[in-house]
């Protein structure tokens, strides 16, 4: 159940720190596009193998429907364009940990000049991050399904035929923004944003174009900054014949608000600015944006917020051919060094710097994992670079080569954020008073969470949580698992649902396309008392009553000696209100003696608890008890009102108390064979409402 705000979580990725887990670290994986067969890869970055590949577009000469001919804008049959035309590189991870992939189509413009006779429709293909449940999809590296097959990838149209999408970002609502480097018939660029419904797999623009009629911006990367601002770099490319000449002078660095979204603001001297990079760590709104240098003059620069002004220049030496950027959790920022096959890192903090050995030929990506592992795309060479960046104070050894080789596709080529973006759910609900309508929700509870490891969960809760004025609860950022939520009960409280007492909860839980978010709700019932009269009765309740014309329903027993022994004593049963039963009046006779005691049972009759619809938490409890024994009906005249009810209060308990609850009282005297017992008690009923898993439907 994913259920996360967009903006928060967007702007934690932003800022480059990996978000908190609450039990356990999700799945660590990376998603590298390979410009030369145009597929991409799945990376385990744990275990630093390719689990998974993908086309992003059919192979030339494979068949292709109507759909898909719609959708590359070509006749459908054998498919013209070689892959590698369409340039898969840049990427972006949305905020459910998919793969966003731009096939740009610039290699199709030879310095701007078409290479195929046809239009060139520019896509952007989804791949889902989490596969589970899909029968036919990639299951390693040699593993690549038929184009069109696997079920982990979608691909859309975007922009016009012609257009050249280059960059792509998601902004703090998890709205998609694709900045198209040139525009047909204008050359000028511009940025579109586009919405996904997840459940229609549907990819719609929305809104008009962002673009300028002061600038010819030609979009190369992006970041967007926590206050929503998408930072961008304006970069000529030879394949479409925009580098030189009278563009050149508008290359530089850009922005403009994707909430407005605003106009665009262009920050001059930068004509060569390549990598962009935000950092969000200052406080709000404070921000820090980092540009880097393809060619010549300074190798980086930084724009604060706080002053403003233009982008300042940072002396990176020896660099060359600055790219991507990423930072490392300790601050610290590294950049690719396509020029001179090195990774270069910058210490904000210490305005230190220094580089890496060898890693390859034309590094271009840089990207951190969940784990704080770097990572570096080796374009040339094939393959990914990852290393363990050291912990401050100690820093890097100018000129290290630990690092591990990662093998993934032909010509890999990623900027930005190519490492997956954790994904994480909640469980949330509600703590309700039983009965209420409108259900009334109770403060102060705690609520139990317990994550499964391996086959059994923990006998002490993996976090707890205190319900709101309005009974709510939720526990947030959990990773996929299984999970068991319980109360803490309050005394005197019953819990009546769920009616196992628990949720066993597996993450994810529900469809957001079928279903509303689960609310795993807890309902309590405080346990009540009554206090009620008990006679004891021969037969039933009322039989042998005072004067049952009088209207009084109190009873008497009668006991016949030697009815009763020691080890089976003479049971008449003890009613309370005249309906249920609550135990029983134990009688015996010894020689000159009769016994008797209440025994009252806690649990009571299951088929007559004290108040319809409830169960019995206490049962039945004696509280306090009068009796008086005569030899005939006519001793209990002095115990009798003038209507002939009795005053159980005026009861003498005309025996001697023998220990165990145990009354012995003298029937020495006594004429008759029979004694008459008035035996009366203040019983008290605690119980609950019950049956709340029917009356709560």
């Amino acid at each position: 159940m994913k259920k996360v705000c967009f903006r928060w979580l967007c702007a934690l990725l932003i800022l480059g720190l990996p978000l908190a887990v609450l039990a356990a670290d999700p799945p660590n994986y990376g998603f590298v596009p390979n410009i030369g067969d145009a597929t991409v890869s799945k990376v385990d970055l744990i275990s630093n193998t390719t689990v998974a590949r993908y086309y992003t577009t059919p192979r030339q000469g494979q068949v292709i429907d109507a759909t898909m001919a719609a959708i590359f804008g070509v006749p459908a049959g054998a498919f013209p364009i070689l892959p590698a035309d369409w340039r898969t590189s840049r990427i972006a991870m949305d905020p459910d940990g998919n793969a966003w992939v731009i096939n740009t189509g610039a290699d199709c413009f030879a310095s701007g000049t078409p290479k195929y006779a046809f239009p060139i429709q520019g896509t952007v293909v989804r791949i889902l991050g989490d596969p589970t449940g899909l029968v036919n999809t990639s299951g390693g590296h040699s593993d690549i399904l038929t184009f069109g097959t696997d079920e982990a990838v979608e691909v859309y149209a975007v922009g016009a035929t012609n257009d050249i999408p280059r960059t792509v970002n998601f902004d703090l609502d998890g709205n998609l923004w694709i900045g198209f480097h040139m525009a047909a018939p204008k050359e000028w660029g511009y940025f579109q944003k586009y919405t996904y419904d997840k459940c229609l797999k549907t990819l719609t623009p929305e809104g008009a174009p962002v673009t300028s009629t002061a600038y010819d911006i030609a979009p190369y990367n992006g970041s967007v900054d926590k206050n929503g601002v998408l930072w961008f770099s304006s970069y000529g490319s030879t394949r479409v014949g925009r580098f030189t000449g009278a563009y050149a002078a508008m290359h530089g660095m850009y922005s403009f608000d994707t909430i407005g979204p605003g106009a665009i603001t262009f920050y001059p001297g930068l004509t060569t600015a390549y990598g962009v990079l935000v950092d969000n760590t200052p406080a709000d709104p404070h921000v820090k944006v980092y540009a880097t240098s393809l060619e010549g003059g300074a190798q980086m620069w930084v724009w604060d917020s706080t002053i403003g002004g233009p982008f300042m220049p940072i002396s990176v030496p020896d660099a060359s051919g600055l790219r991507s950027m990423a930072f490392d959790k300790y601050g610290r920022i590294w950049m690719a060094s396509s020029n001179n096959g090195l990774v270069f890192w910058y210490n904000p903090a210490l305005s230190t710097t220094g580089h890496s050995g060898t890693l390859g030929n034309t590094p271009v990506g840089v990207g951190r994992d969940d784990a704080g592992d770097m990572w570096v795309v080796v374009r040339d060479s094939d393959k990914l670079i990852t290393f363990t960046p050291p912990t401050p104070p100690v820093e890097p050894v100018n000129g290290f080569t630990t690092f591990t080789n990662v093998p993934v596709g032909p010509q890999p080529y990623a900027y930005g954020d190519f490492t997956r973006i954790p994904v994480y759910y909640q469980i949330c609900g509600y703590k309700y008073k039983a009965g209420t309508s409108p259900k009334l929700g109770l403060e102060g509870w705690t609520i139990n969470l317990y994550k499964k490891d391996g086959g059994s969960f923990p006998t002490t809760p993996t976090a707890t949580v205190e319900t709101d004025a309005s009974g709510h609860y939720c526990f947030t950022n959990l990773v996929a698992g299984v999970y068991k939520v319980t109360e803490t009960l309050k005394p005197n409280w019953h819990q009546v649902y769920p009616v196992t007492n628990e949720y066993i909860i597996t993450l994810p839980d529900y469809d957001p396309c079928k279903e509303e978010p689960n609310s795993y709700d807890f309902e309590n019932t405080q346990t009540v008392c009554f206090d009620e009269t008990a006679w004891a009765a021969n037969v039933g309740p009322g039989t042998i009553r005072f004067l049952p014309e009088r209207g009084n329903w109190a009873t008497y027993a009668r006991y016949t000696f030697g009815s009763g022994t020691s080890s089976a004593p003479k049971e008449f049963q003890l009613f309370a209100g005249q309906t249920y039963f609550v135990g029983n009046l134990l009688v015996y006779d010894v020689g000159e003696d009769l016994y008797m005691k209440y025994d009252v049972e806690p649990a009571g009759d299951p088929e007559q608890n004290y108040k319809p619809g409830y169960c019995a938490a206490g049962g039945w409890e004696l509280f306090e008890y009068h009796f008086q024994v005569v030899d005939e009906v006519a001793g209990f005249a002095p115990f009798l009102t003038k209507s002939g009810n009795p005053i159980p209060g005026q009861f003498m308990n005309n025996g001697q108390d023998v220990g165990d609850g145990w009354f012995r009282v003298s029937i020495k005297k006594f004429g008759n064979t029979d004694a008459f017992i008035a035996a009366h008690a203040v019983v008290q009923w605690c119980g609950y409402l019950c049956d709340w898993g029917e009356r709560r439907r």
